[in-house]
C-alpha cells in the first residue's frame, strides 16, 4: 500500500485544527485555499461557529448551492475592509489572492497548507504578513495505522513528506514498513509541512 505520510507523526485532529483557526482570525484575513475542497469545508465549518466569509466565485461553485448567504467577490476592490475571505489561491498573476496581496490596505493571510520555499505564501510568512494553520486532509499518524490494519496492508510505502519526520510511525508500523521504497518527488524532498 503506498500511504501519503505529508504529516508525518502529526495527529491533531480537524475539529481542534477548526478552533485554533477559528481562535487566530481577526478582521481584515484572508484564507488563500487550493480548489477543490478545503475551501468550501473550512467556509462550511467555520460559518457553523458564526463567521461569515466572503468567498471568491470558485470556492461558490464548490459549495454547490450551500450557504447562499455568503457574498461573494471577485476582485479586490469588491473587498471590505474588516472582512474575512476564503479565497481559491491559482497562483496566476490577477488572480483574487495575489490582488489582495497587493492591496493597500495590508490585508492578513492564514495558510492551511503548505507553504513552498520561496513562494508568495513564504515571503507573506517571512514578512509577519501570515501565518500557517493546519487543517487536516491527508491522513493522520493514527490513519496510517489504522489504514495499515484494515486494508491488512504487507508493505506500507510511504510517498511524499520527509520519513524522518516520522520515527514513532514508522515503529508502530514496522511490521509492514517499507521506507527504503519510499516514492521521491520534488515535492517530498522540500516538503515541511
Amino acid at each position: 500500500m503506498i500511504t501519503d505520510l505529508s504529516y508525518g507523526e502529526r495527529d491533531q485532529t480537524l475539529v481542534d485544527q477548526v478552533q485554533v483557526l477559528a481562535d487566530s482570525i481577526r478582521p481584515g484575513m484572508v484564507l488563500p485555499v487550493p480548489i477543490l475542497g478545503r475551501g468550501a469545508d473550512i467556509a462550511l465549518r467555520l460559518s457553523g461557529l458564526g463567521f461569515a466569509p466572503a468567498i471568491c466565485p470558485q470556492i461558490r461553485t464548490e459549495m454547490q448551492g450551500a450557504l447562499p448567504e455568503l457574498r461573494q467577490i471577485a476582485t479586490a476592490a469588491e473587498a471590505r475592509a474588516g472582512d474575512l475571505i476564503i479565497a481559491a489561491d491559482t497562483e496566476r498573476p490577477g488572480d483574487l489572492v495575489s490582488c489582495l496581496i497587493a492591496d493597500p490596505r495590508d490585508w492578513r493571510f492564514i495558510f492551511t497548507g503548505h507553504v513552498a520555499p520561496g513562494s508568495a505564501a513564504a515571503e507573506l510568512v517571512a514578512a509577519g504578513r501570515a501565518t500557517r494553520q493546519n487543517w487536516n486532509v491527508h491522513p493522520r499518524a493514527r490513519d496510517q495505522i489504522w489504514l495499515a490494519e484494515v486494508t491488512r496492508a504487507k508493505h506500507l510505502i510511504p510517498a511524499f513528506g520527509a520519513l524522518d519526520a516520522a520515527p514513532e510511525l514508522a515503529k508502530a508500523l514496522a511490521s509492514v514498513w517499507r521506507p527504503g521504497r519510499a516514492l521521491q518527488t520534488e515535492e517530498s524532498r522540500t516538503y515541511a509541512g
